[in-house]
């Protein structure tokens, strides 16, 4: 995982934070299920003396870059408004079992044709902005809102309201909606 920032101070009563990141993960989950472990009542029973054995494998990566500005020019209200893009990426997808669904004599490769999941990309653009109000001393409000536009299924728009009080010095109730 790689995360930079940059944090810069235009006024006094301002913040802009620019941030990318980048993180890479690989999935390899091979399992076995020991030979002489299943029923032979059960539909599974023809992998009785190899046993089960599978290894789903992939590669993903996600990178991104933000731009967000925190205005702090009034006493009782922190506004925050942002931009954001984002792309995710899962590929070399193999899947590597004694299965098909039905039982091989060996371990391979059958991604051609029973593959656990397809390779895709996706890129998510996003706006959002937010106020959180020191009503009282103990009582916070927020709103906001968030646009996200997704490539492959379209988009949302999500609002948001809460309230926190702060009853106690270390604790407080919240009532949030979105």
């Amino acid at each position: 995982y790689l995360d930079a920032e940059y944090l810069a101070h235009p006024t006094s009563h301002a913040n802009l934070t620019l941030r990318t990141y980048v993180d890479h993960n690989q999935t390899n989950n091979y399992y076995v299920l020991p030979a002489g472990i299943i029923p032979s009542t059960s539909i599974f029973f023809p992998w009785n003396s190899t046993g089960l054995i599978g290894n789903p494998l992939a590669q993903e990566t996600i990178s991104g870059a933000e731009a967000r500005f925190d205005y702090r020019g009034m006493p009782t209200h922190i506004l925050t408004t942002g931009l954001a893009w984002r792309q995710e990426k899962l590929y070399d997808v193999h899947f590597v079992a004694n299965y098909d669904p039905f039982p091989l004599p060996q371990v391979k490769d059958v991604s051609d044709h029973f593959n656990w999941i397809d390779p895709a990309t996706r890129h998510i653009a996003s706006i959002y902005m937010q106020d959180l109000w020191d009503i009282h001393t103990t009582l916070r409000a927020t709103l906001g809102a968030r646009y996200d536009h997704f490539s492959d299924f379209g988009s949302t728009f999500n609002p948001r309201a809460g309230l926190t009080w702060q009853f106690r010095s270390k604790m407080s109730a919240r009532l949030t909606y979105g």
